[in-house]
């Protein structure tokens, strides 16, 4: 549960257009609106659910911007692990070391290509 925290906590911070509770976009009262206008009431408002200390907040939210909030691209892992052992496989059998690793890598640079082109 406190990995998902971790990953969802700086999403809170990552944009000033949103507090905890609402979303600023469609602020229609006063309080809301001024919540949305004010860092320091926004802060506020964000850290009004948490129970964490407040240091911890802190360095999440100042982390946020530097930060690239991502899930890997899974798909090319497995054609690597795919390749890559068999090269590994080879290698445990007596095969030449470079040769091995040189033919997984040409092997593998087709599917790194389709990878960064997606």
């Amino acid at each position: 549960m406190l990995k998902y925290l971790a990953f969802a906590l700086p999403l809170l911070f990552a944009t000033s257009t949103h507090a905890a509770s609402f979303d600023c976009a469609k602020a229609q009262a006063p309080d809301e609106k001024a919540i949305c206008a004010h860092l320091d009431l926004n802060d506020a408002d964000v850290r009004k659910g948490v129970t964490m200390p407040a240091s911890w907040i802190d360095a999440v939210s100042q982390s946020a911007p530097v930060s690239q909030l991502a899930l890997p691209v899974i798909i090319p892992v497995t054609e690597f692990r795919d390749i890559m052992g068999v090269g590994l496989t080879n290698l445990l059998a007596g095969a030449d070391p470079t040769e091995e690793m040189k033919k997984a890598t040409e092997a593998f640079r087709p599917v790194l290509a389709r990878s960064e082109a997606a």
